[in-house]
């Protein structure tokens, strides 16, 4: 607040110095190489053998799919003894893996060929 020899007051005010933004580009740094497209799976197994692939329903063997590239979790569940195995594989690109699930053993077996 100033004051003049009248009395009278003044209110100052005093600018406030503003941030200027500058607008910097950042760039992504590239991903990794990964291969990206499609891959087949081949499923076979026991019949009443019910099969689901990343936690979706796919159905009774044998199945031979589509799927993307990159690792998939492959379950089987024997549906007369309730038996359930899975399997991790990963699909390469413009490859095949095949997996055969075996029920009748003493213990469930899953072998993936590629």
């Amino acid at each position: 607040e100033e004051r003049h020899v009248d009395g009278s007051a003044r209110t100052l005010v005093t600018p406030t110095p503003t941030s200027t933004s500058t607008s910097t580009s950042t760039v992504a740094a590239p991903a990794p190489s990964v291969a990206v497209g499609e891959g087949r799976l081949a499923v076979f197994c026991d019949p009443e053998t019910k099969v689901t692939i990343d936690g979706a329903a796919k159905g009774s063997c044998p199945l031979n799919l589509t799927v993307e590239t990159g690792p998939h979790e492959v379950r089987f569940v024997f549906v007369p003894t309730g038996e359930s195995r899975g399997e991790r594989v990963h699909v390469a690109k413009d490859k095949r893996v095949t997996l055969r699930a075996d029920f009748t053993g003493s213990s469930p077996l899953i072998r993936v060929e590629r």
